[in-house]
């Protein structure tokens, strides 16, 4: 399997990745998911070697406790080949990806990635990119399969049109600059946003849609890791 390198990034621009790994362990049964290996590798070690060859700076955001131990890691699977840097999480997602954003320096774009999708590829951070450049916010997301329901409590609702939804995925792409002003604005001190993507929708930026991978699954809980050691395998092999 080829990876993109930044050699092929878009003409003029740079790219900061920011890579979330400070969530908690609650579906898990406290194990921390991104330490855990798969295919002999931290989960966390799958997407930093996919997509870190695209940027020119990565920060890996981790657990406080969990500092010392991911500039070890960093230090041995990235060494010198990208300027990186470690740095806690906060209490919100939102709060770790501006403390990773606070870290990052004056690249054009920074993308946003969680640790737990592992299987993300450097061809679709490639293609985000690339749309934000144009755009300048830009997500993966794929069509909802499922039927899905709207519910109150344990009566159905309604049945929503599923040709309109689609499932966010990350590395979502944005422009620094956007995505600094958006974390600037006071209501994100007291709102929870569930990705960066939804932060702009509410302050009204539209954002691009990029055909994501079926593959770029979300461990979420501890029988996710068996799909996703199988995916991996197979696509280490090809």
């Amino acid at each position: 399997m080829d990876a993109v390198t930044v050699d092929e990034g878009p003409a003029g621009a740079s790219l900061a990745l920011i890579v979330v790994a400070a969530g908690s362990a609650t579906r898990m049964q406290g194990r921390d998911k991104v330490w855990i290996p798969v295919c002999g590798r931290p989960l966390v070690q799958h997407s930093i070697s996919r997509l870190a060859p695209l940027a020119s700076r990565l920060v890996l955001v981790c657990k406080a406790e969990d500092v010392d131990r991911a500039n070890r890691f960093l230090d041995e699977v990235v060494g010198d080949r990208v300027p990186w840097r470690a740095v806690p999480g906060g209490r919100r997602r939102q709060d770790s990806v501006r403390n990773g954003l606070e870290a990052i320096g004056d690249e054009s774009h920074v993308a946003v990635h969680d640790a737990a999708r592992p299987l993300a590829t450097s061809e679709l951070l490639l293609r985000v990119w690339r749309a934000a450049c144009e755009h300048g916010a830009a997500i993966p997301a794929v069509p909802v399969a499922d039927t899905i329901k709207r519910i109150d409590g344990s009566r159905v609702m309604e049945t929503l049109d599923r040709s309109q939804l689609w499932a966010a995925q990350t590395p979502q792409v944005f422009e620094r600059p956007l995505l600094e002003r958006v974390f600037a604005d006071p209501r994100w001190e007291l709102e929870t946003a569930t990705d960066e993507a939804s932060m702009l929708e509410a302050l009204g930026h539209s954002v691009r849609i990029e055909t994501g991978e079926r593959d770029n699954l979300k461990v979420t809980a501890a029988e996710d890791l068996a799909v996703v050691e199988t995916l991996a395998t197979e696509s280490y092999s090809r």
